[in-house]
């Protein structure tokens, strides 16, 4: 049976304006035309028309749900559907003469936007996915990107396969599809504002996705599943995130969450959307001053060491940022100010990017004023990489032995 290539704006719109014209003249006090009213059709369809004039329920739900699911409609069926939908008033011979008569006054139609309309050819006429290639470099479509990588490189893989479930356009193709599922009528202002603002989001997680994917490369990764919830979590945090420099921190999280699954938690990902850009540099900056204690027990064993005798400026000097910040960070989340007490007798190993040492209390020291991370900020830590501020280093070794502290 000849099936219709609907192929112009001009006939979608006349088919979106006959199911409105449906709902309000056959089923006005109807919420939704689902099975049963498919069926009341059917059969009124057949009274009216004849057994040879029939049109099964199956393409009745065809035409019903064009706007969702667009398929194809046979001419004929789509000929006596008009018929019938119209009997009474405009009398149409097939659908042809619906869509001449409304050519002329379709702008003044309100019902669907030239947008969707496009959007629903596209569906209509989408030719079928080809096969996965045998060759061993696949290219996963990210939106304005394109990333090509190897099948047996297993941690991008996984990263593709993982994000996908919201790097298909999901949110903003479903509003141009259906922007009534979203309370949106088709005004064009308000319809144009909400599409750019979606796609400006999926360009936001295209982006971080391929920088994700770079940071990948020649990598392992853990064969543990990642949390999908955790996934939508991310992109929904992440996704009105535009500048480049934080895409890299967020890509960074993503990559090591896929990479080690549950190393990253829910409440890090809120901490993070607080931080500024600014705010982030300087918590970069804290994290190349970081050491590490052992053997202390609870205590938060990263650490910024202050050099409690000396004014600010000389620690901000060695730290290379503006300690007014440290307060900030506090707040976020990511720091604590705090101290330790140490006691008399009592060893403390530290270590500084691989340089280890050890320290007691002194009799005029017994006290060091600290900047711990919080879980958080270790998670953040982790994944961030830092290099050694070899100044701060320096001072505070210079420190330590000033006030008898160190001992190797």
């Amino acid at each position: 049976m000849k099936e219709t290539v609907i192929g112009t704006i001009q006939e979608v719109k006349s088919l979106i304006y006959m199911l409105e014209y449906l709902k309000a003249n056959h089923f006005e006090r109807s919420t939704k035309i689902g099975d049963l009213e498919h069926r009341e059709i059917e059969l009124a369809i057949e009274k009216m028309f004849g057994e040879d004039s029939r049109v099964k329920k199956s393409t009745i739900y065809r035409i019903c749900s064009f706007r969702d699911l667009p398929k194809r409609i046979s001419h004929k069926s789509l000929n006596i559907f008009t018929r019938w939908c119209f009997s009474g008033d405009t009398n149409y011979n097939n659908f042809t003469e619906l869509v001449e008569d409304l050519h002329s006054r379709m702008d003044q139609i309100d019902l669907i936007s030239d947008t969707e309309a496009e959007s629903i050819l596209d569906r209509l006429h989408k030719k079928k996915a080809l096969a996965v290639p045998t060759m061993k470099t696949l290219t996963a479509d990210l939106g304005e990107f394109q990333v090509s990588y190897k099948l047996d490189e297993g941690y991008i893989k996984k990263i593709v396969d993982t994000v996908s479930i919201v790097t298909g356009d999901i949110v903003s193709k479903r509003i141009k599809e259906n922007p009534r599922e979203f309370g949106i009528y088709p005004t064009k202002k308000i319809y144009n504002r909400v599409i750019l603002k979606e796609e400006r989001r999926q360009r936001n997680i295209d982006s971080i996705v391929a920088k994700a994917i770079e940071f990948a490369r020649g990598k392992e990764a853990s064969e543990n599943r990642v949390d999908p919830d955790w996934i939508v979590e991310f992109f929904n945090i992440a996704q009105d995130c535009s500048y480049e420099n934080m895409q890299y921190l967020w890509a960074k999280l993503l990559a090591n969450e896929i990479k080690e699954p549950s190393s990253i938690s829910r409440r890090t990902l809120s901490i993070i959307k607080l931080l500024v850009h600014q705010e982030a540099k300087v918590f970069t900056k804290l994290c190349n001053c970081i050491w590490t204690f052992k053997g202390i027990g609870e205590f938060k064993e990263k650490v910024l060491i202050k050099d409690m005798y000396s004014n600010r400026k000389q620690d901000e000097k060695a730290w290379n940022f503006d300690s007014l910040f440290i307060p900030h960070l506090s707040a976020i989340g990511l720091v604590e100010e705090t101290y330790l007490d140490m006691r008399h007798g009592k060893t403390y190993e530290l270590d500084f990017f691989g340089k280890t040492h050890t320290i007691k209390a002194s009799k005029s020291t017994a006290q060091l004023e600290m900047v711990a991370l919080t879980l958080a900020g270790k998670e953040v830590f982790n994944i961030l990489q830092p290099t050694p501020n070899n100044k701060y280093y320096k001072f505070l070794i210079e420190y330590f032995n000033t006030e008898n502290l160190i001992t190797s």
